[in-house]
């Protein structure tokens, strides 16, 4: 097991969500989508980016146990396995709440989006070996 590459991949999935969320990207749709200004975006955001770590974490951990059970190793075979992990597990998880909560599809493709990415590079980032 990559003990290292844990919290590495952890902290890429909170770097891409910066950056997803940023400005330069999706801030103003999500913003949009969610009814969340950008002031109170801001308060509580050092809980949030903690809290966004610490379960980054936890994923990182459970993709880590993935493929080291299914030995997946490499960057191309953790990415395959980071989409599968996402395209199986989250990305309905997460739909179920949108369907029900009637949000967006745009507000879905950006949050889902998100997360399939982060998956992906926690997936290529654990299984380097």
């Amino acid at each position: 097991m990559n003990w290292y590459m844990i919290p590495v991949a952890a902290v890429a999935a909170v770097l891409i969500g910066w950056l997803w969320y940023s400005p330069m990207l999706f801030q103003k749709p999500w913003q949009k989508g969610t009814g969340i200004t950008s002031a109170a975006a801001k308060k509580g955001m050092l809980i949030a980016l903690l809290g966004h770590l610490v379960l980054s974490l936890v994923l990182a951990y459970g993709v880590q146990c993935l493929a080291d059970k299914l030995h997946k190793s490499g960057y191309l075979e953790g990415m395959k396995l980071g989409l599968k992990v996402g395209v199986l597990f989250v990305l309905p998880c997460t739909s179920i709440g949108y369907l029900y909560q009637k949000k967006s599809i745009q507000l879905w493709l950006i949050d889902t989006g998100y997360l399939l990415l982060s998956l992906v590079a926690m997936g290529a980032l654990v299984a380097f070996k």
